[in-house]
């Protein structure tokens, strides 16, 4: 909605302006394929807004709180369905011209069918070790990086750390040669 909007707004325009290639993402809150469509259509709108504007994939946040907010809403946290209400959102995405991914760490990724990243890129998110250990469209190794050493101050005054990642694919040639995102 126009929380959303508002919210990806400043990020967007600002990450723009500075001159940095840019992907999103978005937190998977569902108990079901019906659910999971809906986020995709909420997510379609904000991304419309910004066409042109993404080099990276779109990628499909889905972590614990996913799964949790799947149980509290009485869904099933098997793999059948969270693989179905992922698919879903991917497939949604996909089919409107996105380069989309999943986003996840190990042990939320292994609560899906291991097929899923057969299809879509894997964005994962594995920190303190020296390799991904594990085929990756992208990895991020550390959720604790600063810019230029310089603290980056957050909301309410909370230090924030930027995350570091590595890809291991060129997504911006990608967009471009394939007219994507």
């Amino acid at each position: 909605g126009e929380k959303m909007d508002q919210e990806a707004d400043t990020p967007i325009r600002g990450a723009r302006a500075a001159g940095l290639k840019i992907g999103g993402y978005w937190f998977l809150y569902s108990a079901d394929q019906l659910g999971a469509l809906a986020n995709a259509n909420a997510c379609l709108k904000v991304l419309k807004k910004y066409e042109g504007c993404f080099e990276y994939p779109i990628a499909l946040d889905f972590e614990g709180d996913s799964i949790r907010y799947c149980r509290q809403q009485g869904g099933s946290t098997g793999k059948a369905n969270l693989t179905l209400m992922c698919r879903t959102f991917l497939n949604a995405i996909e089919s409107e011209g996105y380069y989309v991914s999943i986003y996840a760490n190990l042990s939320d990724l292994d609560r899906l069918y291991g097929s899923i990243t057969q299809k879509y890129d894997l964005w994962l998110a594995r920190w303190g070790v020296k390799s991904p250990g594990t085929v990756c469209g992208m990895w991020q190794y550390s959720q604790t990086g600063e810019v230029d050493g310089t603290d980056i101050t957050g909301l309410n005054g909370s230090q924030n750390y930027v995350d570091l990642d590595i890809a291991y694919k060129n997504y911006p040639a990608k967009m471009k040669k394939y007219h994507l995102n």
